[in-house]
């Protein structure tokens, strides 16, 4: 009976040896496999850590905006747009417009507008029609540099059908009247068969967190 009890407490010790290995040796490969040779141990708190799937974009006027996770383009709708196209001081054509300006991560801008002719003056007297513009560069939601074209048709009150052909760039200023972004747009070029010319484009920009 007393050879029994001797094995197994000899037993029980062998164990309790065996476990204590164990545990350390899980300790070191833990050790190995979160600190690199030379490395510091420190671990950063978990508050430290950013968010995961956060997105914070720089948005007009300096505002962040967020982005849903995976969308690849902040979007801005442009409205309220006024413009007016200038041939020489007696020959003119205005009228109405909107339209949106996208912004993708490679911060690449650009802007698409539907614009409706309502009036003008001289040789465009009574203008009316429809015009579609296509843009790029940062002016359409802030300050910055554009480049823009137009294209349509408008028909004057001489019943005169003009094929409105327009190339401009140019540069645009912005101020923030909450919720949103007021920008203008100035710009020069040149329109077909009509030779240079003046714009002014004048909106407001959507979802840019203007003023607060």
């Amino acid at each position: 009976m007393l050879h029994t009890v001797h094995n197994s407490a000899l037993v029980t010790g062998i164990e309790r040896m065996l476990i204590d290995i164990g545990a350390n040796l899980t300790r070191i490969s833990l050790l190995s496999e979160v600190t690199a040779p030379g490395a510091s141990s420190t671990v950063a708190p978990v508050s430290a850590l950013p968010a995961p799937g956060s997105a914070v974009d720089g948005s007009p006027m300096g505002r962040p905006s967020s982005r849903p996770l995976g969308q690849t383009t902040n979007t801005f709708a442009l409205s309220n747009g006024r413009f007016t196209v200038t041939a020489s001081p007696e020959d003119s054509f205005s009228g109405a417009y909107t339209g949106t300006a996208s912004v993708s991560l490679s911060g690449r801008s650009t802007a698409s507008l539907d614009l409706d002719v309502t009036g003008g003056t001289g040789v465009f007297k009574d203008a009316q029609g429809s015009l579609s513009g296509v843009g790029t560069g940062g002016a359409f939601i802030g300050e910055g540099s554009f480049s823009l074209g137009l294209d349509g048709f408008i028909a004057t009150a001489a019943d005169r059908r003009f094929h409105v052909k327009v190339d401009v760039t140019g540069t645009s200023s912005a101020s923030c009247s909450p919720p949103s972004v007021v920008v203008t747009l100035n710009g020069a070029g040149d329109a077909f068969k009509v030779g240079s010319v003046q714009t002014v484009f004048r909106h407001l920009v959507g979802n840019t967190n203007c003023g607060s």
